[in-house]
């Protein structure tokens, strides 16, 4: 079941806790970082974040695409 709630990102939501200050979107120190080391300073950042609840939206039919 979790690799079809992960797989289907867009059908759900997370409640996470603010990344407050340490948010790399709001620092000026990695506005020049390439894109893949920025990546790699968001996932370490969001890693640290406590999780509340998620909710997600699941067909419960097969079907073959």
């Amino acid at each position: 079941m979790v690799d079809s709630i992960i797989s289907r990102a867009s059908m759900g939501c997370v409640l996470a806790s603010s990344l407050g200050a340490q948010d790399p979107d709001k620092n000026p120190e990695y506005a020049d970082l390439p894109d893949e080391d920025f990546e790699k300073i968001c996932l370490k950042a969001n890693l640290e974040r406590d999780v509340f609840g998620f909710i997600a939206i699941l067909s419960l039919t097969w079907s073959r695409l």
